[in-house]
């Protein structure tokens, strides 16, 4: 499937789910099925795929489709972002890796910062899948 990479519209992602691997390029195709990302943490997607968004973190795949889904974000003093999903009571992933903000900063790392959600992919994400009207948008714009 075809990707946009978060932060970069010029490139896409060919995600191949069976062997959870991810190749970067131009992006030439309008058939996007979601949108990609390949950081500290490695590669990871937030798409959809039979009508149904999932979010590909660590090797996983997190049916982020219907309710009871928490999604935790956050920074902490050291420069430390710390994301992590909670379906059904259950931690399903929960990630650590620096601060985007750390790398050049003039200012302290606050907690949720304006503009992480432009700049941090799981920001982005949790803004994405926190309300219905956003993630039936991103059923509408992916589904092929």
């Amino acid at each position: 499937m075809i990707l946009e990479a978060f932060n970069d519209r010029a490139s896409c992602f060919n995600f191949d789910l069976q062997s959870c691997s991810a190749v970067l390029s131009t992006c030439s195709n309008d058939n996007l099925s979601g949108v990609g990302s390949s950081n500290e943490c490695g590669f990871s997607a937030l798409y959809v795929l039979n009508e149904k968004l999932y979010l590909f973190v660590n090797e996983k795949n997190i049916d982020v489709t219907g309710d009871g889904i928490d999604y935790k974000y956050r920074h902490d003093d050291s420069g430390v972002t710390h994301f992590s999903v909670i379906k059904d009571g259950k931690v399903c992933v929960q990630i650590s890796y620096p601060c985007w903000r750390v790398k050049g900063a003039t200012e302290p790392v606050g907690f949720g910062m304006a503009d992480d959600d432009d700049e941090d992919f799981f920001a982005y994400v949790k803004l994405m899948l926190e309300t219905d009207n956003r993630k039936l948008h991103l059923l509408k714009k992916y589904s092929i």
